[in-house]
């Protein structure tokens, strides 16, 4: 049993050769480049039971030998992946159970059902090219590149991947050579493996939008230790919506993807005190860029489906409201093609990239002066303890003149509220969990009312967009609808507030 550790992008089939002209690359090649055709068949029982399992079963054909592999399903995301993997050779490609009955998934495959029904599922074939590397530290890398396709009964699909993979040494010199790499190359991030994109032709998968994992802070934790995992928790986020926003339909995808983003950033600006200047602007710039890339798909997302959907009920069908959801959904369509654009770009792989290269090594400490890494080395459980307070206070402060706050500032109340959340649900484990719950519900249900009062607001910004005129009938009715939304919900906030106020802050 091996651990596969490997970085994998996309590479058009003309850019690849400028690997033959890479100065950087020859440097690090040992010996010749070899190339083979490369035949693998996966295979799984009608059921899908290996799949569901989150086991890969493949037969693969290298010259005039097999190999029988099984992968479990990896950890990572983005371009990055480390798999369990389990490999024997066999003969006249057929399964050797005896030879799976000594690898961790020997349960699995001794059941007779799966070895009496199991099947060929689908084929990738391709050629491969690859280049041993060696590094400074003797880390060694294998570099391959694979042209080819997958195919499944009469569905094909075309395959051109670039893999960098870990055979001895350091992860982490095997990131920063994959960082160096698309620095200088037009790759792209690739999150599927080539049995996900197999099974993708054989069943349609179910690409489910996943929220923020709960997060488990030790309480004896550093501050620098605490910030790593919850900048962890927030990328896993992301990723996990990766494939749901290229692929999938639900629009929490894109929700739970920007969601990710926002508490990242929200973060950065926690630590601002303890972050290096420079780093700090750097992952401002590229979480601002792709945040904005996301935002038209999730604005109409809202309006399409928040907006206009109990509108179209209570009202019926209206030429004008129909008219009105025609250049919506057009204007969602855009919005979601530059979304995947985003996640498609070169600028999206190397971010990916680089964050998890400054979470692994903590790069933050490098720069820091020595008040910062003070506040590093300290407690986590007293930084969240003031900080709790400090964002508390400040929404506490503005939210208790509601009546009297103008359009902008209930907007930075809103976002006061969020800032308090994203750091009551960061620092949350920290503390007895029926305390936190109660405020976080009461938090939740203040935070839901601004938040309708800001859709008002962005809906009002989409009409601009729309260029129906202030005549139009279907544009009128839903300037109305919100005009008596922000009544009710202004009353409504103010009911929910007088509940908010009496809790007992959860870190006392």
């Amino acid at each position: 049993m091996t651990q596969e550790i490997e970085v994998k992008f996309l590479i058009d089939r003309k850019d690849i050769q400028l690997l033959d002209r890479h100065q950087q690359l020859k440097s690090l090649i040992r010996g010749e480049k070899q190339t083979k055709r490369v035949v693998s068949t996966y295979l799984d029982t009608p059921q899908l039971a290996l799949k569901k399992s989150g086991v890969g079963f493949r037969l693969r054909q290298v010259g005039d030998g097999w190999v029988q592999t099984v992968k479990a399903s990896g950890k990572g995301g983005g371009s990055l992946s480390a798999r369990q993997e389990f490999e024997s050779p066999i003969e006249n490609g057929m399964p050797d159970w005896d030879a799976l009955a000594e690898s961790p998934f020997a349960s699995l495959f001794a059941d007779p059902e799966v070895r009496q029904t199991i099947l060929p599922m689908f084929v990738t074939d391709f050629e491969r090219t690859k280049w041993y590397l060696e590094l400074e530290d003797f880390t060694t890398l294998e570099l391959a590149v694979d042209v080819g396709e997958i195919r499944a009964g009469e569905q094909v699909e075309p395959l051109c991947e670039m893999e960098l993979e870990l055979k001895g040494g350091n992860a982490q010199s095997l990131l920063k050579t994959a960082i160096a790499l698309a620095e200088t190359l037009p790759v792209t991030t690739e999150g599927r493996s080539k049995a996900a994109r197999g099974y993708a032709l054989v069943v349609k998968p179910e690409w489910t939008p996943v929220k923020g994992a709960n997060l488990k802070l030790d309480p004896k934790a550093t501050v620098s230790q605490g910030f790593a995992a919850m900048m962890r928790n927030c990328l896993e986020q992301v990723l996990a919506n990766e494939q749901p926003v290229l692929f999938g339909t639900d629009i929490e995808g894109v929700h739970q993807f920007r969601v990710g983003l926002r508490r990242m950033r929200s973060l950065l600006s926690v630590f601002k005190p303890f972050l290096p200047e420079r780093q700090r602007e750097f992952w401002n710039t590229e979480l601002r860029w792709l945040g904005g890339e996301f935002g038209p798909a999730r604005d109409w997302d809202v309006f399409c489906d928040e907006t206009l959907v109990p509108i179209e009920g209570y009202f019926g069908e209206w030429d004008s409201l129909r008219e009105v959801r025609e250049k919506a959904e057009a204007q969602r369509r855009e919005g979601y093609v530059r979304a995947r654009a985003a996640i498609r770009s070169h600028r999206y792989c190397l971010l990916i990239l680089k964050l998890y290269n400054w979470l692994d090594r903590e790069v933050w400490r490098n720069g820091a002066d020595e008040t910062q890494l003070d506040g590093w080395d300290s407690s986590l459980e007293n930084f969240a303890h003031h900080l709790l307070d400090k964002v508390h206070g400040k929404f506490f402060k503005l939210g208790k003149r509601y009546e009297d706050l103008d359009i902008e500032q209930r907007h930075e109340l809103r976002i006061r509220g969020k800032k308090v959340r994203y750091a009551a649900e960061f620092f949350a484990s920290l503390y007895p969990k029926e305390k936190s719950a109660a405020y976080l519900k009461s938090l939740k249900s203040a935070q839901d009312r601004l938040g309708a009062l800001n859709d008002a607001a962005v809906a009002d910004e989409l009409f601009q967009i729309l260029d129906l005129g202030n005549e139009h009938a279907g544009a009128a009715l839903i300037r109305g609808w919100f005009a008596c939304k922000v009544e009710t919900q202004h009353a409504s906030f103010q009911r929910v507030w007088k509940g908010f106020k009496n809790h007992r802050k959860f870190w006392h």
